[in-house]
């Protein structure tokens, strides 16, 4: 009970304080025989009324007071003077209410000013909260496909709406483009068409409490997913350079009718945070593109050295990603695995032309000097100046003839010493090197096997034979389910129509 008291009084401080004041004036008023002297007393409570509780209420009490004493001096002039006419008391007290009534407007004036920039920051720093929020996640996020929805997350909490969504112009197409659930997928639409359309080609912001009024809204999604669009603010995404890059439009206000002219001061503030995002996401894919195309290329003509090995770092790519799509590995893993495959023969620039061209089986010493392109190969990538995440690229693609028994080379690891990567990378080269022509013949252990591309049916079982020996169990197995996709991916080219049909024969 105490407890509540004490929160009571401190909730209405102001209202108590003032009324404890008047009360005391009032005593003074009533007790005091000439009042004249204590008029200034009146001061005292407007003042303090006039900070606490604004201008109105401030201006109100003071007339209330002066009325107040207006009475007491009619009913009782002789408690205000000596040998005072009765007009030169009222002017005193006009003269004493004006001033009253003066500070009262003043000091209110200057609480509800105060109240007013107390409002104001209060607003600005929940804007700034909502700013900081959207950007803290948009400004650290490069990927895109990441980003997207992300942009769609953040801006539909700040902007209270039932739903956002993002269309990228793509200028190339005439097009515009957005990615909605997975069960809808991608939309394109020509540019100019509906609200979206509209602000793409126009970079006017359109902002309307029911969409269904504009003549040029399509209401087709609406119809066909059961779905009222009501209130809309639609407005572009323009670049630094003051190109128009997207659109961003937000959907059924939560709280409230529509989207006021505070909102759209909001999401203009926001819309600048997407445009950087995205551009910054834009310049990253380029910059990816431009490297794997480097890479690639570097990865080609490494192959094409030998007319036997052309394709060969890309086809194990493919089968390697296979793998590790089979296995789950994130998207950062399989980014690893894929330029470790691209790059896993690069050492071979630094074998002698006499040794890689040669057409026929190696000497001890040829394949000795063969058999150092791995190291070479963590020699020059480790030379590269690869992104952070891609760290381990120069270990991987050293280690793919590397075997789990330690009887590989160049280092001998173990199992448990061999990246999962380098284990990937084992399995999908031998098994592009065993389905390929090559130059030097191919053996099963001691037995010579021949130069042309191994049988199928041989190859899986090698595989199979070698699992908990040269591959890692789990490695094999994934990659014998993916085996039939990865057959088509190349049929008709890499693998003739009847090498496929003899192995599938088999089955």
């Amino acid at each position: 009970m105490g407890k509540r008291k004490k929160n009571y009084f401190v909730k209405h401080f102001e209202q108590i304080f003032v009324l404890t004041v008047l009360v005391s004036v009032s005593i003074i008023n009533y007790y005091i025989p000439y009042k004249l002297a204590f008029l200034n007393f009146y001061y005292l409570p407007i003042l303090i009324a006039s900070y606490y509780l604004g201008r109105n209420q401030t201006l109100s009490g003071a007339i209330l007071c002066i009325l107040w004493v207006v009475i007491y001096a009619y009913l009782s002039p002789e408690s205000f003077f000596f040998e005072q006419t009765r007009s030169n008391l009222f002017y005193n007290i006009m003269a004493w209410g004006s001033f009253l009534i003066l500070a009262g407007i003043i000091l209110g004036n200057a609480q509800d000013n105060n109240k007013q920039f107390l409002k104001n920051q209060i607003a600005l720093s929940k804007k700034l909260a909502i700013h900081l929020a959207v950007s803290s996640g948009l400004n650290s996020e490069m990927d895109f496909d990441t980003l997207f929805p992300l942009i769609i997350h953040r801006l539909t909490e700040a902007m209270k709406a039932e739903r956002t969504s993002l269309f990228i112009i793509d200028e190339e197409n005439q097009e515009m483009w957005t990615k909605v659930a997975e069960q809808i997928g991608e939309i394109r639409l020509p540019l100019g068409e509906g609200v979206c359309g509209r602000v793409a080609e126009t970079g006017e912001t359109i902002n309307v409490k029911d969409a269904w009024e504009l003549p040029y809204f399509s209401k087709e999604f609406d119809l066909k997913y059961n779905f009222r669009t009501k209130s809309m603010l639609c407005m572009p995404i323009t670049n630094r350079a003051g190109k128009r890059i997207g659109i961003i439009q937000v959907i059924n206000k939560l709280e409230g009718e529509y989207f006021n002219r505070e909102d759209q001061e909001l999401l203009q503030g926001l819309v600048a945070q997407v445009a950087i995002a995205l551009e910054n996401s834009f310049l990253m894919d380029e910059l990816e593109v431009s490297f794997e195309s480097s890479i690639r290329t570097l990865s080609a003509t490494v192959d094409a050295k030998h007319p036997l090995t052309a394709g060969h770092s890309l086809r194990v790519t493919e089968y390697a990603l296979m793998i590790a799509r089979e296995i789950n590995l994130d998207k950062e893993e399989q980014e690893i695995i894929k330029y470790s495959a691209l790059l896993h023969d690069i050492g071979k620039i630094g074998i002698h032309d006499s040794v890689l061209l040669k057409d026929g089986p190696f000497s001890p010493e040829e394949r000795a000097e063969m058999n150092t392109h791995p190291a070479k190969t963590e020699t020059i990538l480790e030379k590269f100046h690869f992104p952070a995440r891609l760290k381990t690229v120069p270990f991987i693609a050293a280690c793919h003839h590397e075997k789990v028994n330690g009887q590989g080379y160049p280092e001998g690891l173990k199992d448990e010493q061999l990246p999962l990567g380098s284990k990937i990378l084992a399995v999908a080269d031998v098994f592009d090197a065993l389905t390929s022509p090559r130059e030097y013949p191919k053996y099963d252990g001691e037995k010579k096997l021949g130069f042309n591309p191994m049988p199928l049916a041989k190859v899986v079982s090698i595989l199979k034979k070698e699992r908990g020996h040269q591959f890692d169990p789990n490695i094999v197995d994934a990659f014998l389910r993916i085996l039939p996709n990865a057959l088509e991916l190349h049929r008709g080219t890499h693998f003739p129509e009847e090498y496929i049909n003899k192995y599938t024969e088999t089955l």
